[in-house]
C-alpha cells in the first residue's frame, strides 16, 4: 500500500511534530531528487536538509544529526510577533513554520535549539502612512522556550521593536543599521531566485531560468 505522496500533505504532517518533540530532516543523494520538496519538508519539520554527492558523505551527515541530539539545550522554541496599531502586517522571510494566532499576533516555530547554535529570523514590517517624523512603534517580539539543562524550565523574553521616521532616507547612513541583516536579506533574495530558476528550468522555460540565475549570482 502506498503512503502519502503529495508534498503539501507531507509538509503539513511534519509541521505538527515539533510540538511533540519530533523533528524531520531530509537527505538528498546525487542529483536525482527534488531539492525544493526535501527543503520544504525539512523546514516544516524544524529539521535540516542535506546534500550528499555519494555514500561516502552519508556517514558525516548522520554523525552531524545524531551528535546534535546530545547537545539539545532548549525545546519548543518559538517567536511570537505582536503588531502595534501603526503596523499593517509582518512577513517572515525564512521558511520556518508559521501560525496565525489572531489578526495581530503571529507565531514562528523554531523547534529545538542546540548548544553553540545561533538561530536567525528575518522579518519585514509594513506600516500605515504617517506624516510626523520620529520614532514609530512596530510592535513586540516575544521569544519562548523550555530549557532542558537539568529540570525543564519555561522561559519568555519580550522586546519592543521601533524605527525612526526621517525626512529623507537616502541622506546619510543609519549608524544603527546592521550589515549582517542586510547581507542576510541579500542572500535570501538570491536563494529565492535560485529556486525560481530551478523551477523554470524544470518546466523547460530556460530563458526565465537564466534570468533568475543571473539575479541569484549577484546575491551570492
Amino acid at each position: 500500500k502506498r503512503g502519502t505522496l503529495h508534498g503539501r500533505c507531507l509538509r503539513t504532517g511534519c509541521r505538527h511534530r515539533p510540538g511533540r518533540r519530533i523533528t524531520t530532516s531530509c537527505i538528498g543523494f546525487a542529483d536525482g531528487y527534488d531539492e525544493e520538496f526535501l527543503a520544504g519538508v525539512a523546514d516544516a519539520g524544524s529539521g535540516n536538509d542535506y546534500f550528499c554527492a555519494g555514500p561516502d558523505q552519508a556517514m558525516a551527515v548522520f554523525a552531524d544529526e545524531f551528535n546534535g541530539l546530545a547537545s539539545v539545550v532548549a525545546q519548543n522554541l518559538d517567536v511570537v510577533v505582536t503588531l502595534a496599531g501603526t503596523t499593517r502586517k509582518v512577513k517572515v522571510r525564512h521558511d520556518f513554520p508559521v501560525e496565525k494566532i489572531d489578526d495581530r499576533r503571529t507565531r514562528i516555530l523554531l523547534g529545538d535549539s542546540y548548544g553553540g547554535e545561533t538561530r536567525k529570523v528575518l522579518l519585514t514590517w509594513k506600516c500605515n502612512p504617517r506624516e510626523a517624523l520620529g520614532p514609530v512603534e512596530l510592535g513586540e517580539i516575544t521569544v519562548n522556550w523550555v530549557s532542558v539543562i537539568g529540570e525543564p524550565v519555561s522561559h519568555s523574553i519580550t522586546t519592543a521593536v521601533s524605527v525612526d521616521v526621517v525626512e529623507d532616507a537616502t541622506v546619510g547612513t543609519d549608524p544603527g543599521a546592521s550589515t549582517e541583516v542586510h547581507r542576510m536579506a541579500e542572500l535570501m533574495r538570491a536563494e529565492r531566485a535560485r529556486r525560481e530558476a530551478r523551477r523554470a528550468a524544470d518546466a523547460g522555460d530556460f530563458r526565465n531560468a537564466a534570468a533568475h540565475f543571473a539575479v541569484a549570482q549577484l546575491g551570492f
